[in-house]
């Protein structure tokens, strides 16, 4: 029953379709014929409600991640304004009030306490929505579990692709740097984010957002589209994860991470797909921003290059030892290609419309 909420709805055909020929009445060769085509019609119909089926799901999927957008950025707005509408009353004079910026006009602290209540609520959303699936010990309920043991050759392999995202997107970020500044415009990689310098976001992005994140995506979003293909389900998670980032070279690196996760998420648990998550956050992106923090010259010109050849050396190790696993998991767990077509559902392309022009406006000056 839990199912039914968010997984597909079985159709199964019952005696012959509408629109078949009648069943001849003259021997057994024509019985064998009507029969042989009521099973290509019965097939052809089975297959476009699947295809219907798929796209309903991933308009389902698609509008529910706008709702939670929406209720998390409101939350964040709110608190926001709380603090504004406290600071007049008790500090009239701030010079926080003179800012019409709402969004970086805040102390650091306070801006990483409006990230923690978009997280939270975000959380709570996803709790009042989806609890019959949360609730689902099932293939498709948020926590559920495979079984499958996870060991340090799959871990520390997953950590290993993890860089060579990284990687890949430094490349593609420094490329994408140099190609707009020669425009005259920034893609704004190079800004933090507002409240970025206080424990609170920290808090935020090394342990809440990873929960968050792979709690709606891997867990209740993956869930849904699973029982039309794991590898679909993969895909179609990490492009909308990916354009949810709504910056262009986060945004990228968030997709290909999308992948290592989502496939994590659905043959171990999780558990560990949110433990890749904080290993991403606080040790190899936190990690590096406090070292650069201490460094400069030489030093930072150093270990700015060391970070692409690190991944791309991982990616060389990684990737022919995985070779064989990747290629059987894909051939195992492939849909049909028609099923992209579920790409097409209005609320999938309104949310990639707005993430994508979000990310758009961030490089303009």
């Amino acid at each position: 029953m839990g199912q039914a909420m968010y997984g597909p709805q079985a159709h199964e055909g019952a005696g012959p379709l509408p629109g078949a020929p009648a069943p001849p009445l003259y021997g057994d060769g024509g019985s064998r014929a009507y029969e042989d085509i009521a099973e290509r019609n019965r097939s052809e119909v089975t297959r476009r409600l699947f295809l219907g089926s798929a796209r309903a799901m991933v308009n389902r999927q698609a509008g529910f991640l706008l709702l939670y957008l929406l209720v998390g950025n409101l939350a964040a707005l709110s608190g926001i304004i709380l603090y504004r509408i406290w600071l007049k009353m008790t500090d009239p004079g701030n010079p926080i009030l003179k800012s019409t910026d709402l969004l970086h006009s805040g102390q650091d602290q306070w801006m990483g306490f409006a990230y923690i209540a978009m997280s939270l609520s975000g959380m709570a959303f996803l709790a009042l929505m989806r609890r019959r699936q949360m609730e689902d010990p099932g293939p498709y309920g948020i926590f559920r579990r495979t079984g499958r043991k996870m060991t340090p050759a799959v871990f520390f392999g997953a950590v290993g692709l993890i860089l060579t995202a990284q990687a890949i997107s430094f490349i593609y970020g420094f490329g994408m740097d140099q190609t707009l500044g020669w425009l005259g415009v920034s893609t704004g990689t190079g800004a933090d984010a507002a409240g970025s310098g206080s424990l609170a976001f920290f808090i935020y992005a090394s342990f809440l957002a990873p929960i968050g994140e792979e709690l709606v995506f891997r867990g209740a979003v993956l869930g849904a589209l699973k029982p039309y293909g794991k590898v679909f389900a993969i895909i179609t998670t990490a492009t909308m994860f990916g354009f949810f980032h709504g910056v262009l070279t986060q945004g990228f690196f968030a997709f290909m991470v999308g992948l290592v996760l989502g496939y994590i998420a659905c043959e171990y648990s999780i558990f560990w797909s949110m433990a890749l998550h904080m290993c991403n956050n606080f040790v190899i992106a936190g990690g590096l921003d406090y070292l650069t923090g201490f460094l400069s010259g030489n030093w930072l010109g150093a270990v700015q290059l060391a970070v692409p050849v690190v991944g791309i050396l991982a990616g060389l190790i990684v990737l022919p030892l995985a070779r064989v696993r990747i290629r059987d998991f894909i051939r195992a767990n492939r849909a049909d290609s028609a099923i992209y077509s579920s790409w097409r559902s209005i609320w999938f392309i309104v949310l990639l419309l707005i993430e994508g022009c979000t990310a758009l406006l961030s490089v303009l000056p």
